[in-house]
């Protein structure tokens, strides 16, 4: 391979998912000697979102010329396109948007319809938005590759992790850890999460990790469902994989997610992690551990099991645990770098 790749993604953030995928994939590539660089969109940060989105399509284009695209953003000039931000009309009817709510609903729309019909191949990060995108705008099966995300696992002292969460945040050590981690609690299901655990019968402990904008109206449902005293608000951390070793599970159940890095980080700590069926993650997972997201409830004697009992909490942590082998971030870039030289051709 002689060309250099072009990664093209909107920002350069600390926390999306998208953003750790590239940073993954980009080092794994290094180990290659790959010849590759980035696209970021030069617009001004205090510009809306659906302005800047325009902004880097217009630029993408613009200074196309030979440049090979990976585009991880929607953009109408890119050679392959990894819909990592899934299907975003089947996303705003799993969270009831409209496109008036929002311009940045239309442009999404009409951009991820080019890109789709434009890219020369597109890889989906899970079977789900595979289908998704092929149902909802006709594209050929042929066309799609499915290359689920992958992970480097840290290994980490759990004990004395646990034991660090427990100090700051003045919990039991006894006492199971149930994790939520995301930021945008519509889409992540921060709602669903307290609902859940409002109906268990069994101690525990509740970190929700991330932020929303409307935090004030998950503190308040906390208090409604009388969690109070087991919910703790953390809010946005960079020491995330401190808490996932801390944890005893991870309860996510959002109402769309393409594939969800915080799984995979989840089980790389050994975490047990129950997660809804509208999130493409839930592929890899036995299915007792998938909530229906129509009827989030049936999840409930399953938690309510994992809770009671620690010798089953054990054994489903090492079975969970050991399906990270299976998703490193080197079959990962195998594959996309697969993807990438067929492409180039």
């Amino acid at each position: 391979m002689t060309r250099t790749v072009t990664f093209v993604r909107l920002e350069d953030t600390r926390f999306g998912g998208a953003e750790n995928f590239l940073r993954r994939l980009t080092a794994a590539l290094d180990q290659y000697d790959i010849s590759h660089n980035t696209l970021h969109a030069g617009a001004p940060k205090w510009l809306p979102s659906w302005i800047k989105t325009l902004w880097l399509n217009y630029q993408a284009r613009a200074t196309k010329g030979q440049r090979f695209y990976f585009a991880l953003s929607r953009i109408d000039s890119a050679d392959i396109y990894r819909a990592g931000d899934g299907v975003h009309r089947v996303f705003m009817r799993r969270v009831g948007k409209r496109f008036y709510s929002n311009p940045m609903h239309a442009i999404a729309c009409w951009l991820e319809r080019r890109c789709f019909m434009r890219a020369q191949t597109i890889i989906a990060n899970s079977q789900m938005v595979k289908q998704e995108i092929i149902d909802t705008y006709h594209i050929a099966d042929d066309k799609v590759t499915v290359i689920y995300n992958g992970i480097e696992p840290q290994v980490r002292d759990r004990f004395a992790d646990r034991q660090a969460i427990c100090q700051e945040f003045n919990l039991d050590m006894s006492v199971p850890i149930v994790l939520f981690v995301g930021s945008g609690w519509q889409r992540k299901g921060g709602d669903i999460f307290l609902q859940l655990l409002a109906q268990v019968n069994a101690p525990f402990q509740a970190l929700m990790v991330g932020k929303d904008k409307h935090l004030a109206r998950y503190k308040k449902l906390a208090r409604q469902l009388e969690l109070t005293d087991q919910a703790t608000f953390v809010g946005q951390r960079q020491d995330i994989m401190q808490f996932y070793a801390a944890a005893d599970i991870l309860l996510f159940p959002p109402r769309y997610e393409p594939f969800s890095n915080v799984v995979l980080e989840a089980l790389s700590q050994h975490c047990v992690v129950l997660t809804s069926d509208t999130n493409g993650a839930a592929e890899i997972l036995p299915t007792e551990q998938i909530i229906p997201l129509a009827q989030p409830e049936n999840i409930l004697p399953q938690l309510q099991q994992l809770l009671s009992d620690e010798a089953l909490r054990k054994h489903c942590q090492q079975d969970n645990y050991a399906i990270v082998a299976r998703y490193t971030m080197a079959r990962c870039a195998d594959q996309t770098l697969a993807v990438i030289e067929s492409t180039m051709r």
